[in-house]
């Protein structure tokens, strides 16, 4: 995100002043990072009722934690995190595909799949139709996403510094001319 002439990586850290070389700072910024650009604006859309743009932004936030964490496929970072996935591996596929790929790739969740704000569970299968409440799917992330960030070892820090180095590599050059 750029403000003024500032390129920044999350909302209180610069690209320009990422130290790469202390990956213990990096998990921090990328901690900034989830939060900041996919966590707090999904809760503010599901407080507006638009469970359709909170789950897209949820999805998305799902994805950039699974391949910068240590390129975990998010269907695999899903089934070892979340308990709703976990009981029932059979979900975190359809979800993936229908729900995420659908969605950023033909801007509509596919094969039934529903978001619902009333819905009691955080994924649902009725008939055909697999409901997630995002609001309970992105609570669940946020906890599980803190769990990981509360006890990551120097070595995973590592591996996130190195991935977000290079997904960045662009964006770091720039901001450093």
């Amino acid at each position: 995100m750029r403000i003024g002439d500032v390129l920044y990586f999350s909302p209180n850290y610069r690209f320009s002043d990422l130290d790469f070389d202390k990956p213990e700072a990096i998990a921090k910024a990328f901690q900034d990072r989830v939060e900041g650009f996919y966590f707090k604006p999904a809760a503010r859309l599901i407080e507006t009722k638009d469970a359709f743009a909170a789950g897209l932004i949820t999805c998305a936030g799902i994805e950039f934690i699974g391949t910068a964490w240590g390129k975990q496929d998010p269907k695999d970072w899903l089934e070892s995190h979340l308990q709703g996935f976990a009981v029932d591996k059979s979900l975190a596929n359809p979800f993936w595909q229908n729900f995420r790929h659908g969605l950023a790739h033909e801007g509509r969740i596919k094969s039934f799949g529903q978001f619902s704000l009333e819905s009691p569970e955080m994924l649902e299968k009725v008939g055909h139709a697999l409901i997630v409440n995002p609001k309970l799917l992105l609570n669940a992330i946020m906890e599980a996403f803190q769990k990981q960030c509360t006890t990551i070892s120097r070595n995973r820090s590592k591996v996130l510094a190195e991935n977000l180095r290079r997904h960045f590599e662009a964006e770091l050059k720039a901001a450093r001319k």
